[in-house]
């Protein structure tokens, strides 16, 4: 009875494909869109590196049929046997309705949840079939009020560790106080990444069979051990990574000297011991004393170079100069940043991959068994159609999203500092929610704590009217979805059968 709904099956599937590429190129903004916004990666990068371990996390634990299928949205037993190309033809309109909200919602490079969008389509194929009271509102209603908590709680979280970060770390030796706190943070950053995985995981891997009582105290051991490990580095971390940044301020001073050389000799007025990355004088004259004594002593003019370096380092390193102390700062968040937002990629593709591929799946499992009886696991080939997918559409429109949250919420860019605390906050957030099954998004938690740093930074550079754009793209996102799916539905229905 089933083969003559084949055509369902195909089609899906190219449909299921272009959902994740809509997909990757929305939502795949939640974790580097912070990277882009501080500049610590580029555009390129941000995407290679995305994909990378959203193709990752999609294929090594995407492998759970999405979750809001088997959650509580239809009550049970409204699906019933003989209905299977019903269902089929519903779960068709689920992958076409909310792909079509997305790709809409990306070309005005507004950031929403998938999430919403696939719920939105399975409410509105549910109602069109068996009407109102055929849906679990309370669940509906649940989801509904994640719009307001995800992005209140995101903020609430960020704003206050941005605060102590900034009050207690960056204002006084930014980068000797930030060494000092690097192993804390970092093993904070860990464990909460490995916990993600780790508490309650991924079924084909066993680890939601691992008891708490092991899971929870193993997350708490990873996170010291990377604390303890870190502290016992911190001196050799911090003696690398003054030499690192001397250097690159020295390369800096040298380029901005033949800038105002070239200026100097066209119009005679330049004076290029003026330039702003003049270094100290005192600092100087410690270096020229310093090469004058290893000139006596016989040495190369390398080794003259190089424990000149070393000789700055050690000034710069007393806490001497506010820019080199400002970029060991930066250059430390820069570092946990990215390594949280590849996490992030990678749990987001263990997450969210079925979001596109779950009523795909659920077409192929009921065409294949003909029966409604929906397999748990999705077959290996559909994880790697919704994972290219993704990865297509974050290499090919995943800009526009990108720049929304990372550099167009505030009106100042974003430093490192501030996009880690946002990453991190938004994050851990989403991955403790979902872990008591509150029904959250990463999308809106994400936003919400790029706004909660940009107001304990400046109030008035958080750009209102572009977030109420964004809050509208987020209430509107399920209805719309549930509108689209209803009336594709309708019209398959009465078309088709």
């Amino acid at each position: 009875m089933l083969d003559d709904y084949l055509w369902i099956v195909v089609v899906g599937g190219i449909i299921c494909f272009f959902f994740a590429c809509a997909m990757g190129a929305n939502d795949v903004a939640n974790s580097f869109g912070t990277v882009v916004g501080t500049k610590t990666l580029n555009l390129f990068w941000a995407v290679v590196i995305a994909s990378i371990f959203e193709f990752l996390g999609s294929m090594v634990m995407g492998d759970a049929v999405s979750g809001t299928l088997r959650t509580g949205l239809v009550k049970e037993g409204v699906f019933r046997p003989g209905e299977e190309h019903l269902y089929m033809i519903g779960m068709f309109a689920v992958i076409l309705g909310p792909a079509i909200c997305i790709v809409f919602a990306t070309y005005l490079s507004l950031p929403i949840s998938t999430t919403h969008a696939v719920v939105g389509g399975i409410v509105g194929f549910v109602i069109s079939l068996k009407g109102y009271n055929s849906i679990q509102w309370v669940t509906v209603g649940k989801i509904a009020l994640s719009w307001v908590l995800s992005p209140v709680v995101g903020a609430i979280t960020a704003a206050p560790l941005y605060f102590f970060i900034k009050r207690f770390i960056l204002s006084k030796n930014p980068g000797n106080r930030s060494i000092v706190f690097f192993p804390i943070i970092s093993g904070i950053t860990v464990g909460l990444v490995f916990g993600s995985i780790f508490i309650k995981g991924s079924p084909s891997l066993k680890l939601d069979k691992i008891p708490l009582y092991i899971s929870i105290p193993t997350t708490f051991g990873v996170g010291l051990l990377v604390t303890v490990v870190i502290a016992l580095l911190s001196p050799f971390i911090k003696k690398r990574m003054t030499k690192w940044v001397v250097n690159k301020i020295q390369k800096k001073k040298e380029e901005k000297e033949k800038e105002m050389q070239i200026v100097a000799s066209s119009n005679e007025l330049a004076d290029i011991q003026d330039s702003p990355f003049k270094l100290e004088d005192e600092e100087e004259n410690i270096a020229k004393e310093e090469a004058e004594e290893l000139l006596e002593d016989g040495k190369s003019q390398e080794e003259i170079d190089r424990a000149s370096l070393e000789k700055q380092a050690e000034y710069f390193d007393a806490g001497n100069d506010l820019e080199v102390q400002q970029e060991i700062a930066d250059s430390l968040y820069r570092g946990l940043m990215v390594f949280c937002a590849a996490l992030t990629s990678f749990s987001h593709g263990a997450n969210d991959v079925s979001n596109a591929i779950g009523p795909y799946s659920a077409i192929y499992s009921v065409y294949s068994a003909a029966h409604l009886q929906i397999d748990e696991f999705v077959p290996i080939w559909i994880l790697f159609l919704g994972a290219v997918g993704i990865v297509v559409g974050l290499a090919t429109f995943g800009h526009r999203v990108i720049k929304t949250v990372g550099s167009s919420l505030t009106k100042k860019q974003l430093i490192p500092s501030q996009g880690f605390t946002s990453q991190l906050c938004g994050a851990t957030f989403v991955m403790v929610a979902s872990k008591f099954g509150m029904p959250v998004s990463t999308t809106n938690a994400l936003v919400g704590a790029v706004i909660g740093v940009g107001m304990v930074e400046d109030i008035k550079g958080v750009k209102w009217k572009l977030l109420l754009e964004v809050f509208v793209g987020w209430i509107t996102t399920l209805p719309i979805s549930a509108m689209l799916s209803s009336a594709l539905f309708s019209f398959l229905k009465w078309t088709v059968i």
